[in-house]
């Protein structure tokens, strides 16, 4: 019997932006589940979970299931590399899907296998990439039901024990007030940079100070996922009326560290 290492292995949140739909009938027909799988699995150690892939209630489809790269942008948009296994944390390489090309009958569900084996001089932190499952109509000759096409699919996270823990810092914060459709705007970006081995998801607030310190605004920043070693500029804008003189922000984030990071910028009003 296979040895399982799975601490956490299924997380329903959908990955709003990574998948494409082709269509109504493919985001109401087709689903896949879990969108996120994170396991925890030790060097050497092997792993398997897997998908249900659930088709259309009137017609059967062709499915063929792959593994792509990904990685974020500075702003966080997803970058798709063509194949999987070529950036230097990708976890493809180590993992296979299967079946790689199948039929989902009307009205039921297929299971794909996600698996593999970590390789055991593998260092502590997180890998990871993306699945697709890519659907076509079975034949071009079938006349019931609506044409379904496109793809949809999700990531997954390997976290190999023995790293460090979360490492990183916010390296920039840029503000500024302007006006815009009568309303006082406070804007501005956070840079946050992940120094450590792990995936991190740093969340927090913006304080909007006096000179005296004391605090006449807080803004709320939503977590957002680093990769390790990349960075991330986090924007934010609310509106809040101040009068004209110079005030402090003060961007604190929580990133799973022993401490919060912050940093303060002195931005000027000038109605």
């Amino acid at each position: 019997m296979f040895k399982y290492n799975l601490k956490c292995i299924i997380m329903l949140t959908i990955l709003v932006g990574f998948f494409s739909f082709h269509g109504k009938a493919l985001a109401t027909s087709v689903a896949v589940s879990p969108t996120t799988l994170e396991l925890t699995v030790a060097p050497g150690e092997f792993f398997e979970t897997q998908l249900e892939v659930y088709g259309a209630p009137d017609q059967n489809l062709r499915a063929k299931a792959y593994l792509h790269d990904y990685e974020f942008d500075l702003s966080g948009k997803a970058i798709l590399y063509k194949e999987g296994g070529i950036l230097p944390r990708s976890a493809a390489s180590w993992v296979s899907i299967e079946p790689q090309d199948f039929i989902i009958p009307a009205g039921e569900k297929r299971m794909v296998r996600i698996s593999g084996t970590v390789p055991q001089d593998t260092p502590g932190g997180d890998y990871w990439s993306m699945y697709f499952i890519e659907i076509f109509p079975f034949s071009q000759l079938q006349t019931s039901g609506v044409v379904v096409s496109g793809r949809v699919g999700g990531s997954f996270t390997i976290t190999v024990p023995g790293a460090d823990g979360p490492k990183g810092k916010i390296t920039a914060l840029e503000v500024e007030c302007f006006v815009e459709e009568h309303k006082q705007q406070v804007s501005g970006v956070i840079t946050f940079k992940n120094e450590g081995d792990l995936i991190l998801k740093p969340s927090g607030r913006v304080e909007i100070r006096t000179l005296q310190n004391q605090v006449l605004e807080e803004i709320i920043i939503r977590p957002v996922k680093i990769h390790p070693g990349a960075e991330r500029r986090i924007s934010f804008t609310e509106q809040i009326n101040l009068e004209e003189g110079r005030y402090v922000a003060l961007a604190i984030l929580d990133y799973g560290g022993e401490k919060l990071s912050g940093f303060p910028n002195i931005f000027w009003v000038d109605r």
